[in-house]
């Protein structure tokens, strides 16, 4: 009698233990375990985030610098031999090409010195301002330089035959016509990834604080 309540009373509790470890433990120690992952990685990553954002200010400084000083060296070039680059791309009538690149050097001296007061007087305004401008002047240097490109092809095709002597002035401009082109379209990619990076920037210390 003793063995067979002994027998139920084990069934009893193998029923029990069937019954509730997997709902209330079995299934809880992984959330648990979830739980404390996602805090402890949260935690690192609020103490990682300044630290990116104080590597990432200098790169920032630097792109509002090098946007400066590239955009008013191209500006003075193009002033000082603007009739030579209207022959690269037979243009010295409408001055469409230079007019074009002027406006696009000026520009990007304005989104630099944007940049560079953004940064100094901390306006998280400004920033997004100068981020809109850039992605603007990506497409706008992309254009350009389709343009450039496109431009300094035809002018090869209209003058094949001339293109004989390779020593020849003229020939050598229209080949630099095209590396110009080149040239802007390389440097389309290269603010881009600057953009991205400024984004990046902006994102970490005013999108996400915390």
């Amino acid at each position: 009698m003793q063995n067979l309540q002994g027998v139920e009373f084990n069934k009893f509790i193998l029923q029990n233990l069937a019954k509730y470890m997997p709902g209330d433990l079995v299934n809880n120690v992984p959330q648990r375990r979830a739980s404390n992952i996602s805090t402890l990685s949260h935690l690192i990553w609020n103490v990682r985030k300044p630290e990116l954002v104080s590597k990432l200010w200098p790169m920032t400084v630097l792109i509002g610098v090098c946007e400066v000083v590239i955009g008013l060296c191209l500006l003075v070039y193009i002033c000082l031999f603007i009739h030579d680059y209207d022959i690269l791309y037979d243009t010295e009538d409408s001055k469409l090409i230079s007019y074009l690149s002027v406006f696009g050097c000026a520009y990007l001296m304005l989104t630099g010195l944007m940049l560079l007061f953004a940064l100094m007087l901390e306006n998280q305004e400004s920033i997004r301002i100068h981020i809109f401008m850039a992605v603007f002047m990506c497409v706008y240097m992309f254009v350009l330089a389709c343009i450039k490109i496109h431009l300094s092809l035809l002018v090869i095709e209209r003058d094949a035959e001339k293109l004989i002597d390779q020593a020849t002035k003229h020939n050598v401009l229209l080949s630099l016509g095209c590396v110009i082109g080149v040239a802007t379209l390389l440097g389309s990619v290269v603010y881009f990834i600057a953009t991205v990076t400024v984004f990046t920037y902006y994102n970490l210390k005013y999108v996400q604080p915390n």
